[in-house]
């Protein structure tokens, strides 16, 4: 049965620069159609790191994340839709589809969902 949610214009340009193996786990965990989610995150560049670390939402500096990974990215941070921040169930409710995700797909995943400070980010192990 296929799913009725789409990615908009935005999460599909955050997927852009992302390795081909988290891009098939996050698009299969959309296609599982349990519910809707955004891309917030993907590649980040020197100037989007440094802003991330120094706002608190990310632990490390530039070049140390996975989100700065080259040629692509190996990690994503996604949100349940509509995003309310402060909803960590719906937050674990999709890391349990982006694992049943990644092992239909076969391909392994750490996230925040097991470090408990930031559920939203995703990346390939």
């Amino acid at each position: 049965m296929a799913s009725n949610y789409i990615f908009g214009t935005r999460s599909e340009g955050h997927l852009v620069g992302v390795a081909e193996p988290l891009v098939r786990v996050v698009r299969r965990a959309l296609d599982l159609g349990v519910m809707d989610f955004a891309v917030i995150d993907g590649r980040r560049g020197e100037l989007e790191q440094r802003e991330a670390f120094r706002s608190g939402s990310s632990q490390v500096d530039w070049p140390d994340s996975q989100h700065n990974a080259f040629p692509f990215s190996l990690a994503v941070d996604l949100a349940p839709w509509p995003i309310q921040w402060a909803d960590t169930e719906r937050f674990y409710l999709l890391a349990g589809v982006m694992l049943s995700a990644a092992s239909l797909e076969g391909v392994e995943l750490d996230g925040g969902y097991a470090w408990r400070w930031d559920v939203g980010h995703y990346e390939v192990r």
